[in-house]
């Protein structure tokens, strides 16, 4: 999903923001292959889900999505692409499939 773009919304799908998300990420970190002594550089497979509502957890309306992403550890800072398909997108999602990214990572 895009960033800052998972919300609550009203009955109406208009989005009205939220006072408790949640959020839960898993990520398989593996060697590239036939690239094994190469250190620095690995490829990940991730599955990552998410909501944000309005007063009450409501399971049904968490978003889920799985991807797969390399990362390079680079002389300027670790430097990562990802690719990842929504699996249950809403109505007023914003889909951002492609993502690169830059600095540390925790």
């Amino acid at each position: 999903m895009g960033e800052k773009t998972l919300n609550a919304v009203t009955s109406e799908h208009e989005t009205t923001g939220g006072k408790k998300s949640l959020y839960g990420s898993a990520e398989l970190f593996f060697p590239p292959p036939g690239l094994k002594n190469v250190k620095g550089f690995r490829l990940s497979a991730f599955v990552d889900g998410g909501g944000v509502f309005k007063n009450d957890f409501i399971g049904s309306e968490l978003r889920y999505s799985a991807g797969i992403g390399a990362l390079w550890l680079s002389p300027f800072g670790p430097l990562t692409i990802s690719y990842a398909k929504p699996l249950n997108d809403g109505i007023n999602d914003s889909i951002s499939e492609l993502q690169f990214g830059m600095g540390g990572a925790f």
